[in-house]
């Protein structure tokens, strides 16, 4: 399944961002391009493998899992408390401390993890080129990836940074789609959008093409990048705030059901800002974005 999974363009596509993100760019010639940087195992017997998640979790200084969770809904802090400690027992990642039998309180998972990504330049460049690995595949993909900045998760300065990005891409997904798409018609799939990378928010714009080379699409997203600066010069002042009113009132919808309750808080965790009402902090920073 791994070998396999590079053959879809558009899956080495996401795959070469995310590494080169994660990746020191020093040491990113060592990559060798022919196993996509996946080491392939000849012989993986199904007692290494045991042998392997036994040291996965050993909870040591220099490895081990970390696990973050979530128990939400109508239950007290100490029954959603015994539930998530039920699964860790059970799973077999903690121990009972057999002195009291209650939980120890210095085991693996409660310590903190670090995610780190790469800061990209800002006066250059980088282009990542990356043959097929399907000799009959006739799609060429292409993302072109901007960076913002890193997070702080006792502040949450990057609320600001992403009602910037949200704001981006709720007046952007049109014109891009209606340019790109409908009347160029460079490929089947067009779109752009915003990223959040291990805390560092992005945007980006993507193609799928079969008729066009990645060096034809580059030209045509930058030529249509270019004209974004004069299509918001020309938008009125009123007909942003509207836009962006717009945009506030949808971001403040409350949740419909516990499920979308649940996964706005998984999000915090998933993204790994532990910001618990992040959509509330970007719907009131999205009112602050400003035209210019």
């Amino acid at each position: 399944r791994y070998s396999n999974r590079h053959k879809d363009p558009s899956n080495a596509c996401h795959f070469w961002r995310l590494t080169f993100l994660t990746t020191n760019p020093i040491n990113f010639s060592d990559f060798n391009p022919t196993t996509n940087g996946i080491y392939e195992l000849e012989a993986f017997s199904k007692s290494a493998f045991n042998a392997y998640l036994r040291q996965l979790g050993c909870g040591t200084s220099d490895g081990g899992i970390v696990v973050h969770g979530l128990v939400h809904g109508n239950q007290t802090e100490k029954e959603a408390q015994e539930l998530a400690f039920s699964f860790l027992y059970k799973s077999g990642l903690v121990e009972k401390d057999i002195n009291n039998g209650t939980e120890a309180t210095n085991c693996s998972y409660l310590s903190p993890h670090v995610s780190r990504i790469v800061c990209l330049p800002s006066d250059i460049s980088i282009n990542i080129r990356m043959p097929t690995e399907n000799s009959k595949e006739k799609n060429s993909v292409i993302e072109v990836y901007f960076q913002g900045s890193g997070n702080n998760v006792a502040h949450c300065p990057w609320n600001k940074e992403l009602a910037i990005a949200r704001v981006l891409n709720s007046l952007l997904d049109e014109p891009c789609f209606d340019t790109l798409r409908t009347k160029e018609q460079l490929g089947y799939t067009v779109e752009c959008s915003y990223k959040f990378t291990a805390g560092v928010v992005g945007f980006f714009f993507s193609i799928i093409s079969s008729t066009h080379t990645t060096v034809y699409l580059e030209e045509r997203i930058e030529y249509f990048i270019n004209c974004c600066a004069t299509y918001f010069r020309m938008m009125s002042e009123e007909e942003y705030i509207k836009r962006r009113k717009a945009l506030h009132t949808s971001l403040s919808v409350p949740h419909t059901n516990l499920d979308e309750s649940a996964d706005e808080l998984f999000s915090a965790i998933t993204e790994r800002h532990f910001c618990f009402s992040s959509e509330a902090k970007i719907a009131e920073s999205v009112l602050s974005v400003s035209k210019d």
